[in-house]
C-alpha cells in the first residue's frame, strides 16, 4: 500500500476508496487511522467497502475499533446481485457499452441470454458478472449473444458453492420479512 501521503496527493479532493478494507492486516489499518487523524481541510471524500460486518469482525478483535468508528459515519447494506434481479440486465447493458468503448466489439444480449444472466446466482456478486460479460465481449463470435454462449461462460466458472450451516425454512422467512420492511 501506498504510504498516507501519497494516497492523498493522488486522490486530489476527489474521493479515495478502501476495498474490500474488512482483509486489511493490523500495520495497515493502523497506518489508515493515522493518515486520517491528519487529514487536511481540502480532504478526498473516504469510502471503504467490504463484504464482511465490519461491526461483528471489530467486536471480534479482528478489526481495529478506532477506524471502524472513524468509517462508520454513514454505512450503506446493498443486497447481493441474486436479491436485485430487476438490475442485472441494465448492469449487463452497461458492461456491454463499457467494453465497447474500450475498444471491444460492441455485443448486445439476446432476450434468451438475458433471462439465462437474470436466473444465475451470481455468488461473485456484480464483479463476477462483470467479468462473465467482459468475457463475452471476448470471445462470442457473433454480435448478439445467445443464451448458449452465456451457460459456456457460466459453466467456466466455479459452480457455486452451498454455505456451511444453510439457512432453515424459519431463518430464510424470517430474512424475507426484514427484506420486505425495510424496502
Amino acid at each position: 500500500m501506498d504510504g498516507p501521503s501519497s494516497l492523498l496527493a493522488r486522490a486530489r479532493g476527489g474521493t479515495l476508496v478502501f476495498d474490500e478494507i474488512g482483509d486489511f492486516d493490523d500495520e495497515s489499518q493502523g497506518r489508515i487511522v493515522r493518515m486520517l487523524d491528519a487529514l487536511p481541510t481540502n480532504a478526498p471524500r473516504i469510502i471503504a467497502t467490504s463484504q464482511e460486518d465490519l461491526a461483528q469482525k471489530t467486536e471480534a478483535g479482528l478489526f481495529r475499533k478506532d477506524l471502524f468508528y472513524r468509517l462508520s459515519g454513514v454505512t450503506m447494506t446493498v443486497p447481493a446481485l441474486r436479491e436485485r434481479v430487476e438490475d442485472i440486465p441494465l448492469l449487463a447493458s452497461h458492461f456491454l457499452a463499457r467494453d465497447a468503448r474500450d475498444g471491444f466489439t460492441a455485443k448486445t444480449l439476446r432476450a434468451d441470454a438475458t433471462e439465462a444472466i437474470r436466473h444465475y446466482p451470481w455468488p461473485g456478486n456484480v464483479r463476477q458478472l462483470e467479468n462473465t460479460l467482459r468475457r463475452l465481449a471476448v470471445t462470442a463470435p457473433e454480435a448478439e449473444i445467445g443464451r448458449a454462449e452465456v451457460e459456456a461462460a457460466l459453466g467456466a466458472q466455479p459452480a457455486p458453492r452451498p454455505q456451511a450451516g444453510g439457512a432453515t425454512d424459519e431463518q430464510l422467512s424470517a430474512a424475507i420479512g426484514r427484506h420486505l420492511q425495510r424496502y
